[in-house]
């Protein structure tokens, strides 16, 4: 049995035992820190023969943790699962937690190396888990000679035995169809005679549930443009550790045989779909405290790496401006994070008065030059337009947009200064996004306002 431990500050705060791996070295023990940025975390892994440790709790509760499971810590297994609770959760203050940002750090030191998803379950604080994988391993997949039918193939069974298969055909959520099928040999095929386009799966060997995946859905139909990065090149960060890839995507429709489904039901559904994702929108909402640059750096890079867009235009009156601590460093950093996606169009809108527009752009060329020469020398075109805009505008705006979409975000501070103080990254509801950008492009890029116009490729 694999003992892990965490600890912060040097106080336990969570322990998982992983039963069933008896191929682990008896003799290992891996010992890992980091510093937070409030304090430091501490992770220990050994081996014990038995789980013969004095355990105290208030209350437990256990079960099956199906394949896709939040509290799952394993990436192919189901699992057995028992957790021993503590009420007392002193990371939290008055019902919320107390330190958000040392907590996701802590949670990722977690996520690293045991598996767990602390982030999704935290109330696992100050608890001890035990998990035991059931070692059968499946893969699903649509048969080529019919869109009705699924191939289920056993990859991995410690079972050996006859095992039973109860699979649910469902669609739109409503189960259509139910099979039960003894599974004798390591490939077998399912067919339904009702349209489907999910399923959920249970296996079982003699009585005892051993494999589960529920709401699993396969590809029907494909019409879209699908992404492939024909180059990537990596590229050092200045003010941070990081390196950021920068990458060219190229968009190429395919086509998959069609699977037909009711005209009536596929609209219906759609637009259903359409009017719960308006009603239950899922957003993106950061918030970064002082010290907090790097993230603020994989949240940049995360927003200019999205795919499916043609453009990306930054309105922020101070983004050629780099007369704080670290500027040039840090100007040379968000060139390179928001010019990841090579196949992307950018367009940087900034302040200036007309009198000093050229002075300051000369400046901010001169202090970004090394990056410019570094990426020509390898033959890279970041796509960069800068314009200089004589109306005075105040807050700051990432829109990213193709002939149908916009997405857009509102930013609590200039590019030169996150991370230096508390701001939030709130991705906007897609209306006002697009209210807020019409509303830019008109009063502020118009003719008249315009003292600058300059490309950097």
């Amino acid at each position: 049995m694999i003992k892990q431990q965490f600890f912060l500050n040097d106080q336990e705060v969570l322990r998982i035992y992983h039963d069933g791996f008896e191929d682990y070295p008896k003799g290992r023990n891996i010992y890992q820190e980091i510093e937070l940025t409030q304090g430091k975390a501490i992770f220990k892994e050994h081996w014990i023969d038995s789980l013969n440790e004095l355990i105290v709790f208030d209350t437990q509760t256990s079960g099956f943790l199906d394949l896709n499971h939040v509290k799952n810590p394993y990436e192919t297994y189901c699992c057995d699962y028992q957790e021993f609770i503590t009420y007392e959760k002193d990371f939290l203050k008055n019902n919320e937690i107390a330190n958000v940002s040392q907590f996701k750090e802590l949670s990722e030191f977690v996520k690293k190396w045991s598996g767990y998803n602390l982030e999704k379950s935290p109330y696992s604080y100050n608890n001890i888990l035990t998990f035991k994988p059931k070692k059968i391993e499946i893969e699903l997949t649509k048969s080529q000679e019919s869109q009705q039918k699924l191939n289920l193939e056993i990859l991995h069974n410690k079972y050996g035995e006859t095992l039973t298969c109860i699979i649910k055909f469902k669609y739109n959520h409503i189960v259509v169809d139910t099979k039960v099928v003894p599974i004798t040999r390591c490939l077998v095929s399912i067919e339904s005679q009702n349209v489907w386009d999910s399923i959920d799966l249970e296996l079982y060997s003699k009585e005892h549930l051993v494999h589960a995946e529920y709401d699993i859905s396969f590809i029907q139909s494909v019409h879209i443009n699908v992404g492939t990065i024909s180059r990537e090149v990596k590229v050092a960060l200045g003010k941070s550790d990081k390196m950021v890839t920068l990458e060219h995507v190229i968009f190429q429709p395919i086509n998959v045989e069609e699977f037909k489904k009711p005209k009536e039901l596929t609209a219906y559904h759609s637009e259903e779909q359409l009017l719960t994702q308006q009603l239950n929108p899922e957003r993106r909402f950061n918030f970064l405290s002082k010290g907090q640059y790097e993230q603020g750096l994989d949240i940049f890079s995360d927003i200019a790496g999205t795919h499916g867009f043609d453009e990306m235009w930054v309105f922020d009156p101070y983004f050629i401006t780099f007369d704080t601590v670290g500027g040039k460093a840090r100007l040379n950093d968000i060139i390179k994070v928001l010019g990841k996606n090579l196949g992307l169009k950018k367009n940087i809108v900034f302040e200036a008065k007309q009198e000093e527009v050229n002075t300051k752009f000369i400046k901010f060329k001169e202090a970004i030059q090394d990056t410019v020469d570094f990426l020509k020398k390898r033959d890279i075109n970041l796509d960069f337009t800068f314009l200089g805009t004589s109306e005075h505008f105040h807050d700051r705006f990432i829109f990213l947009k193709n002939r149908s979409l916009l997405k857009a975000y509102l930013l609590g501070t200039s590019f030169n200064s996150f991370g230096d103080n508390y701001s939030t990254i709130v991705e906007l509801e897609s209306l006002d996004g697009k209210m807020i950008f019409k509303t830019l492009m008109d009063d502020i890029m118009g003719q008249q306002h315009i003292i600058l116009t300059e490309k950097l490729k």
